[in-house]
């Protein structure tokens, strides 16, 4: 079991491997701490925050700055070489994370206030939905839900019906 903790004093990367009766104190990253994890498999795993990703190839007994790297709000992978990860920006990876590609958004602009993912989920390796951008319309600031069927190279978007009032969604 894997937690974290984005406090700069106490706060780090923690491991249990005896269902949690005791906890091994793994990365402290001082005020880069990061407030996110995900393990791929056994081996590699991911911690973020903002502009900081750390990456463990060996079960997260080394965790390595990943340079020029952003860090993630939610991050999922379909196997071991493809996954994706929003931190506003949306990117994906075919290289088991070794390096990440943007991925663009419908542009902000118009009546699109914000285009950005913050959360998402991946239903196969083309279909994801995603939520965290804000859409004007004469009634006030509604949530954009956004699909691809591409495995995230382009997007299309839908406002819920009106009877969901929210300026933005954070889970799908």
């Amino acid at each position: 079991i894997w937690l974290v903790n984005d406090n700069p004093v106490e706060g780090g990367i923690y491991r249990t491997t005896n269902g949690g009766l005791n906890w091994t104190h793994q990365l402290n990253a001082g005020g880069s701490n990061p407030g996110n994890i995900y393990m791929v498999n056994n081996d590699t795993g991911f911690a973020g925050r903002q502009a900081r990703l750390f990456r463990t190839t060996n079960s997260g007994i080394n965790w390595t700055l990943m340079n020029g790297e952003e860090g993630f709000v939610d991050m999922h992978f379909i196997n071991n070489s493809t996954g994706w990860k929003s931190s506003g920006d949306f990117y994906k990876t075919t290289n088991g994370g070794s390096n990440w590609e943007l991925i663009s958004l419908p542009p902000k602009g118009g009546n699109i206030v914000f285009s950005q993912i913050g959360e998402f989920q991946v239903i196969n390796e083309d279909t994801i939905w995603g939520v965290g951008s804000v859409f004007i319309t004469p009634a006030g600031l509604r949530g954009v839900i956004y699909i691809t069927t591409d495995g995230g190279q382009t997007w299309g978007y839908q406002l819920p019906d009106t009877s969901i009032h929210s300026g933005t969604y954070r889970h799908i």
